[in-house]
């Protein structure tokens, strides 16, 4: 377990890695999807993807995502000054992904779920997220590539600097797609398919835009 405290006293994130959670407090009042303020936005996004500079790997499976928005009752209740919760979520989903996040893209949300809880401070308001995920579905950030497995898909690897663990890892996640492969011939295309086979999930390369991808015969060169 490692706890970070953000930057100009703005909360702390607690990387509990080995036991797949990920908490994340953060001392902003959320922003809406709809709202012109971009500075706020900014704001939300730097604070949120600095929390996650501190973690040295992505979330490479299926992810639950959490977000509990402490508000104060009254202001949430009988003012118009606040957001809904699901105006809120988009922006704060997105600030999660890509190469300065922690998920490699939103389809690997699981399940999101959102609540507001009643907060003291009726001047000012928080939000903490949870990330529950399996902590054997990491990769590092560092050396992180995708390289292509079928057509227009791809699997996150480490780009090793010796070639022949380049080539073991590259077998490895090959042998695992050609069974998983096998068993969505025989018997469909269902979750349990690729689950059973505990495979890295594959990602298309219409979400890959910001990460490197390669051809097998780049990677292994």
């Amino acid at each position: 377990m490692a706890t970070f405290t953000l930057d100009y006293g703005l909360g702390w994130l607690e990387d509990l890695r080995d036991e797949g959670e990920i908490y994340l407090d953060i001392d902003i009042s959320p922003v809406s999807v709809q709202s012109k303020n971009a500075k706020r936005k900014e704001e939300l996004v730097d604070t949120i993807r600095s929390a996650f500079s501190h973690l040295n790997y992505f979330l490479s499976g299926d992810v639950s995502f959490h977000l509990t928005w402490q508000l104060n009752e009254q202001t949430r209740l009988e003012t118009s000054s606040s957001s809904d919760l699901d105006n809120i979520l988009k922006p704060l989903i997105d600030s999660c992904c890509g190469i300065d996040g922690v998920l490699i893209d939103d389809n690997q949300l699981d399940d999101v779920h959102v609540q507001w809880v009643n907060y003291y401070d009726n001047a000012n308001s928080k939000i903490t997220l949870t990330l529950k995920f399996n902590p054997n579905e990491t990769i590092p950030k560092a050396g992180l590539v995708f390289v292509e497995i079928d057509n227009d898909l791809y699997l996150p690897i480490t780009k090793h600097v010796n070639i022949t663990d380049r080539v073991d890892a590259y077998n490895h996640l090959q042998t695992q797609y050609l069974t998983r492969k096998s068993a969505i011939e025989m018997e469909g295309y269902l979750r349990a398919t690729r689950r059973k086979n505990k495979m890295q999930r594959v990602f298309h390369k219409g979400r890959l835009s910001e990460y490197t991808m390669l051809k097998m015969k780049d990677y292994i060169e």
